[in-house]
């Protein structure tokens, strides 16, 4: 490094060493009570009484998800639920990860922003609402062609999305009490949402099969789905009635948008990818199948498998809601290595919650089903063991991408991901309609080819995050520790030989609903090393990603604040 180099760097640091010792540009957040006086609950209590209402509603969805709706309703029915609840999932996780996070980031770095979002955020909040419900009933028609369903389908299809509005507005009062750090009161509003739509669901179910109308099983969930969200609203609202305080910045509305509709359209993409071989098999079973009843068990065993195979990850994000804030906290403080640390102790603890759920349910896929729904669902059992270890990894990429979220940069991981939805839904979709020959398995298994599809879409994704990457690296010239990147990179492979000594009883041999002969080969090769391995590689190389673009948010921040310093000297010297 020359002199001048070594002069300009010592420069640099000695403006940002008199920034921060004056502190005349610290943030008001860490000075800033909230109303009455009381400050926020710390992150340890907070995770500790939102895991419990989290487990709680984890229950509540374990009782109705995988015990009573199976078992009431049948195989085809439940299938199209599940179609139909992850398109209402999909939209309200991207209203759940838009404004609201804009108002816990906002209110978390600065309390005097509380009155804003209980008046302009709310109503900023319905027309988002409103947009994202008018986009599902464009997707209503498309969706009956495109699965080849009758207008009923189409009916409940629209029937499900009313729940988007009642949902956003429940949400922005939830994220008001989240930026605040009063997790006892959310969580107690979130006991509320949960039990209500367990109790109305449940009830409303059993009704419909006690007086022998089965075909008003999904409209009466559906409704109670709705109502559930009504019953959350209230709640929310009588806790954070009493906050008063009003401040708006110049511009402050059009920052807030460029801020959250990254984010909308990123946590979409985020969620499709949880479902996008669900929609994919649904398509397939429509469009190749003559045998309805076949069908309808293929969908509704599918789909109950990828429900199931989510729980580790509920079990995960139940540190979300006491992370998101913290880490929006200590970057409105510019401590970046407050932030890092947190991620870090994150990303172990996802490690030692996943993967020994994960391994267990693995082995132990057979007598999960049995106990669950008895003798029905004979298929689901067969797609868990792979199903289980994907969400687990996903699971983990997801959390990584927090910080991006919390530091107002959403469209790089959004880039990113969405270029592997669209290579995973055109790939799962050319596997299991268009090629001619049984290259991963009998050219009329469904499931063999909606899980070959993801393994090339993966192996695509990767080349495509290789460029991604380089591109971010040359960008802003982030370099990251290599033993760090490596050491993520190679702990994928831990579950893979895990997984090869579990399935020592061929059981991935019998994974062919159809039942059409698999070669030992074919079915631990493909679907358990390739597999696994390669999407929990993706997931991991993904969250390597995420690590660089802490530092060039790092970076970027300190560019940003010696500008400023630059800017006043110069202001004083003219003075």
């Amino acid at each position: 490094m020359s002199d001048h180099e070594k002069s300009h760097h010592e420069e640099e640091d000695a403006l940002l060493a008199d920034l921060m010792l004056s502190g005349k540009h610290a943030r008001p957040s860490d000075k800033h009570e909230l109303p009455g006086g009381i400050e926020g609950e710390s992150m340890a209590k907070g995770t500790f009484v939102i895991l419990l209402a989290r487990i709680f509603g984890l229950g509540c969805i374990f009782l109705t998800m995988y015990v009573v709706l199976p078992r009431v309703m049948s195989e085809g029915q439940f299938g199209n639920f599940r179609i139909l609840m992850s398109f209402v999932v999909a939209f309200e996780t991207a209203l759940h990860y838009g404004l609201p996070a804009a108002v816990s980031k906002f209110i978390a770095e600065d309390r005097a922003f509380l009155g804003y979002f209980l008046t302009r955020g709310f109503w900023l909040q319905i027309w988002f609402s409103l947009i994202l419900f008018g986009i599902s009933l464009l997707i209503a028609p498309i969706a009956t062609v495109f699965y080849r369903e009758d207008l009923t389908f189409g009916l409940l299809f629209v029937l499900a999305m009313i729940d988007i509005p009642a949902y956003a507005v429940y949400n922005i009062r939830m994220s008001v009490l989240n930026g605040l750090r009063r997790f006892t009161k959310e969580s107690i509003t979130v006991l509320w949402y949960e039990a209500s739509r367990t109790v109305m669901t449940i009830g409303g179910v059993l009704w419909a099969a006690s007086i022998g109308r089965p075909e008003l099983m999904i409209p009466l969930a559906l409704i109670a789905n709705f109502l559930s969200s009504l019953v959350g609203l209230y709640w929310s609202v009588v806790y954070t009635r009493a906050d008063t305080g009003y401040r708006e910045e110049p511009g402050m509305i059009p920052a807030i948008v460029r801020f959250i509709t990254p984010n909308i359209v990123a946590m979409f993409v985020y969620q499709a990818l949880l479902v996008v071989d669900l929609w994919c098999v649904k398509g397939f079973i429509t469009s190749r199948m003559q045998d309805t009843e076949t069908a309808g068990k293929i969908l509704g065993s599918y789909g109950l498998a990828s429900s199931i195979a989510i729980v580790p990850s509920l079990l995960y994000h139940s540190l979300y809601p006491a992370l998101f804030p913290t880490i929006s906290h200590y970057l409105g403080l510019r401590d970046i290595a407050r932030v890092r640390k947190i991620i870090y102790q994150a990303t172990k603890a996802g490690f030692i919650v996943l993967l020994p759920i994960s391994v267990a349910m693995c082995g132990t896929s057979q007598e999960i089903f049995f106990i669950l729904v008895g003798q029905g669902y004979e298929f689901a059992w067969k797609y868990l063991g792979v199903l289980v270890f994907s969400m687990a990894a996903y699971t983990l990429y997801l959390s990584a991408s927090i910080i991006i979220i919390a530091s107002n940069h959403p469209e790089y991981p959004l880039k990113n991901v969405s270029c592997l939805l669209a290579g995973a839904f055109l790939l799962n979709w050319i596997f299991m309609k268009l090629l001619p020959f049984n290259l991963f398995g009998p050219a009329d298994d469904p499931i063999t080819r909606a899980m070959a599809g993801p393994v090339v879409a993966i192996v695509v994704g990767l080349i495509g995050t290789w460029f991604f990457a380089r591109w971010i690296l040359k960008r802003y010239k982030v370099f990251a520790k290599t033993q760090e990147v490596f050491r993520i990179s190679v702990s994928c492979l831990i579950p893979a030989p895990v997984l090869w000594f579990l399935d020592v009883s061929g059981n991935l041999q019998r994974m062919n609903p159809l039942g059409l002969e698999l070669s030992e080969h074919a079915s631990s090769l493909v679907y358990l090393l390739t597999g696994v391995t390669v999407e929990y590689l993706l997931y991991f190389i993904c969250y390597s990603i995420m690590l660089f673009l802490t530092g060039a948010f790092d970076s970027e921040e300190k560019a940003k604040i010696l500008r400023l310093i630059r800017r006043e000297k110069e202001n004083r010297g003219r003075i």
